[in-house]
């Protein structure tokens, strides 16, 4: 099943289906015919209308009472926009009588030849008809269609039946300067020739929509709270847990950890397996103190895997042991949470038991659907949820989102009010991620809404460590003979890890004291730096060879956030353990503090993205509304445009229409915001009952619209399956209209569809 392209609404949970807007699965019977005429408009421009006229293909069919006169939508309350006087718009949208659609209907006959131009049947009236979005509009740049252009006449097309078709000749049109609202209507962009491979500027957030209007809850857990959230920020190299009582709302972090010789709030992501084994023999500290000992020096110690899950830094090497990622992350996970659940509930006494915590699960901005699902999935293995748990009860919360609830509790302090923007910039051990906040105050409170898209990079502190140790291995490649011993790297890393790496400020020369090396007595040479067993290191060339490619990355992710809001950007706080650097903190102030009024560290800023996330568990309306970071879409069948359409796209579906197969139908653009609840609700038609659907979803994340989902920018990312309810009457085969809703503002998306009054929620099964 595919959605195709015809009208669509965005703004509120609809409270009631209402069938109709056809958008038809395989096997559907209806045939289409199009009615055009031409308005003028009060400013004295012109559109060209099209109206749609359903033929059925039994005898019997009754048609409703005709329309002889439509009123034209205005701009504010339909998809209907304005053109220049010599343009036409072929999608201008009529308000029309909203009769009863059944969901559920049989066969009906053709109408009478004698059609007037504008009559239409009941499923023809729910086609080109949209919620009125609020007067509060604002222009929305057009991405642009990828073209390519054909003038031989089309090969004779043959009969296909497995693809949705459009009930439009073509998209509804969208010109250069549409009125837009993230809570009125989505993007629905018909092809333009004249535009080819342009680049478009994501829409300008509107301050004027409202958002919360809605708590966000999964469906079919309104009624279920949880006593206690735990918030988990599983890191590259270190990871950290938080928890809070929902009653006073006070957060604390775990800082006791297995073996560990001072208290600090977080604990190596790291985990010990014996040779050619699954089996995880230790986690965190101890795994760290086991690889010291000769006992364990065949023993593998995994780290930094999370990288694994950043897709966009090419494939990685397997893992050891024949381990994959998922059961790594849950091998670790079980361990971690067995300790912190034990030593949370402490705490709180006998009264509490693990089904009454709720946990808030931390991931990268810039991770993929399927990184996301991988997490999930984890801790599912992992026994934190089980199956039968509504999905709300793990909520997953981007890292760059969490640090700004902690930040947000701050803005008094640094003098951030409403209107005003601040950024965020986590910069942790694998990934810097970065997202743009402004600060909205209301009668609920004080908001957040993201204006930006959010970025991100694999140039965390890990990468300083890697090009330290190439700079200590070229020093040291003349020791050929005796030289340094796995245990010696080992020290030599440890010290630069705890010691130089946090307290590098680029002035300062740097000293390693070097361990003792079996068979050298004599560890001076001057040539490398090395006198009486202390290695130098100058500032100009750790600047030049560890730190500043590193920190050069960072620079590039800011400055890119900041041309987004045009240097409307009022703060910068640096969170996370790379965050805390003092060298990246003087270069960034060198870099943006002429153009950015404040760059802070927020207290304890290597746990603000934890913290943060058990904020979010209580109070989860903070943030109001985010921004798409690409475009999803689906899969349809639209008209084909001869001359435009490639031709062995063209194919012929039931009803002997000629349509194009494979066309990207847009649900969500990059830049566009939308509220934490809004959905964007389509309607089907399916003659596959009782069958359940599969829905493909795709995503593309170039800055041009693809106009094909087999485009090589497109990538299949997973499938919506529904289930189709018992339908009372109804037999296998017969005609069923739904409605599909998707929900792309929260951290994960999610669907529900209405069939026939009953509400089946369902969750999309990302693609690996």
């Amino acid at each position: 099943m595919s959605p195709v392209s015809s009208p669509v609404t965005i703004g509120k949970r609809p409270q009631a289906a209402v069938p109709g807007d056809p958008q038809y699965i395989t096997g559907s019977e209806l045939v289409t015919t199009i009615q055009t005429a031409t308005t003028p408009w009060t400013n004295g421009n012109q559109a060209t209308s099209t109206a749609v006229n359903y033929q059925l293909p039994s005898a019997g069919t009754t048609m409703p009472p005709s329309y002889s006169s439509l009123t034209p939508v205005s701009p504010i309350n339909g998809v209907a926009t304005t053109s220049s006087p010599s343009e036409t718009n072929a999608s201008l949208a009529y308000s029309l009588p909203s009769p009863n659609i059944p969901s559920v209907s049989t066969p009906q006959s053709e109408p009478s030849a004698a059609v007037s131009p504008y009559q239409s049947s009941p499923l023809a009236q729910h086609a080109f008809q949209t919620s009125s979005p609020p007067l509060h509009q604002q222009p929305y740049p057009v991405p642009p269609q990828s073209t390519q252009s054909y003038s031989a006449p089309p090969p004779p097309a043959t009969a296909f039946q497995h693809q949705p078709y459009s009930v439009s000749q073509q998209q509804p049109a969208i010109q250069q300067q549409v009125p837009y609202t993230a809570a009125s209507q989505p993007y629905t962009q018909p092809y333009q020739q004249q535009q080819q491979q342009q680049q478009f500027s994501p829409p300008a957030p509107n301050p004027a929509a409202h958002y919360g209007h809605r708590p966000y809850v999964m469906p079919g857990s309104e009624n279920q709270s949880y006593p206690i959230i735990m918030a988990i920020d599983w890191g590259t190299t270190y990871s950290s847990m938080a928890y809070a009582y929902q009653q006073d709302g006070e957060v604390h972090e775990i800082s006791t950890w297995p073996k560990q010789s001072h208290n600090y709030p977080k604990v190596p992501t790291c985990n010990l397996y014996a040779p050619d084994s699954k089996e995880i023999l230790e986690w965190g500290y101890p795994a760290k103190i086991a690889m010291t000992k000769p006992p364990f020096k065949n023993h593998v110690l995994l780290s930094k895997y999370k990288l694994h899950l950043d897709e966009s830094s090419g494939p990685h090497p397997p893992l050891p042991n024949g381990l994959s990622v998922v059961d790594a992350i849950a091998d670790y996970l079980r361990l971690f949470h067995a300790h912190v659940v034990q030593t949370a509930l402490q705490g709180f006494g006998s009264a509490f038991e693990q089904h009454h915590i709720q946990y808030c699960l931390s991931v990268p901005a810039m991770w993929t659907d399927h990184a996301k699902a991988v997490m999930r999935q984890a801790a599912l293995q992992a026994g934190m949820i089980t199956p039968l748990d509504p999905p709300h009860r793990l909520l997953l919360i981007s890292e760059p989102e969490a640090a700004a609830l902690y930040c947000e509790k701050k803005c008094d302090q640094f003098s951030i009010g409403h209107g005003q923007r601040f950024m965020i910039c986590d910069a942790g051990g694998g990934t810097v991620d970065l997202i743009v906040f402004e600060v909205a105050s209301g009668p609920r409170g004080r908001t957040l809404r993201e204006v930006t898209r959010g970025s991100g990079h694999s140039c965390g502190s890990v990468f300083l460590d890697e090009r330290m140790e190439v700079l200590l291995r070229r020093k040291f490649s003349k020791w050929q003979e005796k030289g340094l011993t796995p245990a010696n790297w080992t020290q030599l890393m440890e010290t630069f890890i705890h010691q130089v790496k946090p307290l590098f400020d680029g002035i300062d020369d740097q000293y390693l004291t070097m361990p003792a090396v079996p068979g050298r007595a004599d560890l001076t040479d001057y040539d490398m730096g090395l006198e009486d067993g202390v290695l130098t290191i100058t500032a100009e060339e750790m600047r030049r060879e560890v730190f500043d490619p590193v920190v050069d990355d960072v620079l590039r992710l800011i400055q890119h956030q900041l041309q987004q809001t045009n240097f409307n950007c009022h703060a910068i706080f640096m969170v996370g353990g790379f965050g805390c650097s003092g060298y990246l903190n003087t270069r960034v102030r060198s870099e943006f503090g002429n153009r950015v009024g404040l760059i802070a560290m927020p207290p304890r800023a290597e746990l603000a993205v934890v913290r943060g996330a058990a904020l979010a568990g209580i109070s989860p309306r903070v943030v109001a509304a985010r921004v798409a970071r690409r475009f999803y879409g689906v899969d349809s069948l639209m008209s084909f445009e001869y001359g435009v359409d490639m031709p062995h796209k063209q194919v012929r579906d039931n009803e002997g229409h000629m349509r194009a197969r494979d066309r990207f139908s847009v649900y969500v653009v990059p830049g566009q915001q939308i509220g934490i609840d809004e959905c964007i609700t389509k309607r089907y038609v399916t003659y596959q009952y009782p069958n359940p659907i599969n829905s493909p979803l795709y995503a593309c994340s170039s800055m041009t619209l693809p106009r094909y989902v087999d485009s090589p920018v497109v990538e299949k990312i997973g499938d919506f399956l529904i289930p189709l309810p018992f339908i009372p009457g109804a037999v296998a085969g017969q005609k069923v209209v739904f409605e599909l809703r998707m929900y792309f503002g929260a951290t994960e998306i999610r669907a529900e569809a209405e069939v026939n009054g009953v509400v089946v929620s369902t969750r999309c099964h990302f693609a690996g």
